[in-house]
């Protein structure tokens, strides 16, 4: 089971290999500046609003990935029923 350590790790490999910073991740907006330093680089917890911050910023890298290490699939899979729009 993944950490929140582990997720911290690949969230921030993930802009390193993007060139992003928590800064520039946070545009011009110092609240958010503060939030996502105290989550990415210390102690705080994350909050789902810095994990869709970062999915928004890195389009190809899934939830899962962050979350879990999961790589994305490589073929479409069987999803079921209850699939809303082939998601």
């Amino acid at each position: 089971m993944a950490t929140q350590n582990d997720v911290k790790a690949r969230i921030s490999a993930l802009l390193g290999e993007k060139g992003l910073t928590e800064n520039k991740l946070a545009g011009d907006n110092p609240a958010t500046q503060k939030r996502l330093n105290r989550q990415l680089s210390h102690d705080a917890a994350l909050t789902v609003d810095t994990l869709l911050m970062v999915l928004a910023a890195c389009p190809g890298v899934s939830a899962d990935f962050l979350l879990f290490g999961a790589p994305a699939p490589t073929s479409n899979a069987v999803l079921g029923e209850n699939a809303v729009g082939g998601i």
